[in-house]
């Protein structure tokens, strides 16, 4: 698929993450009566959309610029990642606790959402560290590293996603799984760890071709690369404090 396709493919993604980034702040408004620890009013959850909406914008205009640029393709998926775990959390909180009963697929919304984010926050600094700027690894060598990468991924989120028992997490901690796995705890423990810990060495290796590619630009490719390491600084220290505040916030609950 080329050329007019994929630059409707590209929009239509962008479409689609405004439509549910959109959908979560509409069920965050229909829910702001409910008790949520996790709850940081309407004002925020439309600020925090919108801040994620530059995830899908982006994407989609390099993605139709310069088609052939992944990271234009990865942004469009995060952002689509992004919209459904907020309009999947929104859809729980309110079918749950507001108005119990009143949209269908309460349980899988609620599972959805715990789970989700996983992947989409360790792919982002992995694989936009390898193809930052064009899209391309620095070289065949480092295939490896992106194969490791997809490998802890899925590991990763097989085992949040499949782990029997209740849902980690307020509000849906006395949500029992929908997809847990009977029986299959100890070795989705196992899994998530080893997910966890392959993915974290493909990030420590993504960060060490980032710095060789930052070492071999000149011009404005260096500096390009400047602002992408700060840029990727700042979103790394917001989702370590936030992460954080989450922790906390379940430990209290």
């Amino acid at each position: 698929m080329t050329g007019r396709p994929l630059v409707l493919l590209a929009w239509s993604m962008w479409a689609l993450s405004f439509v549910l980034l959109a959908l979560g702040v509409l069920f965050s408004f229909l829910t702001r009566a409910t008790p949520d620890p996790n709850a940081f009013g309407v004002p925020f959850d439309a600020l925090l959309s919108a801040a994620l909406l530059a995830f899908p914008t982006v994407g989609a205009l390099v993605a139709s610029r310069r088609r052939g640029n992944a990271i234009g393709w990865l942004f469009c998926v995060v952002g689509v990642l992004f919209g459904v775990q907020s309009a999947a959390y929104g859809w729980g909180v309110y079918a749950l606790f507001a108005r119990p009963g009143a949209l269908p697929g309460a349980e899988l919304a609620a599972w959805l959402s715990t789970w989700l984010f996983v992947p989409v926050l360790f792919c982002i600094p992995v694989y936009l560290f390898l193809l930052f700027p064009d899209g391309r690894l620095l070289s065949r060598r480092w295939r490896p590293v992106a194969w490791l990468a997809g490998v802890g991924l899925l590991a990763t989120t097989l085992g949040s996603a499949l782990s029997p028992g209740r849902l980690e997490g307020p509000p849906f901690e006395t949500v029992e799984n929908p997809a847990g796995l009977a029986g299959g705890g100890e070795v989705l423990d196992l899994t998530t760890v080893m997910g966890f810990w392959l993915t974290l060495a493909s990030i420590l290796l993504a960060g060490v071709s980032l710095v060789l590619r930052f070492r071999r630009a000149g011009g404005p490719r260096r500096q390009q690369l400047k602002w992408f390491a700060s840029a990727a600084a700042l979103f790394a220290a917001t989702t370590i404090v936030y992460t954080a505040f989450l922790a906390d916030v379940a430990e209290q609950a």
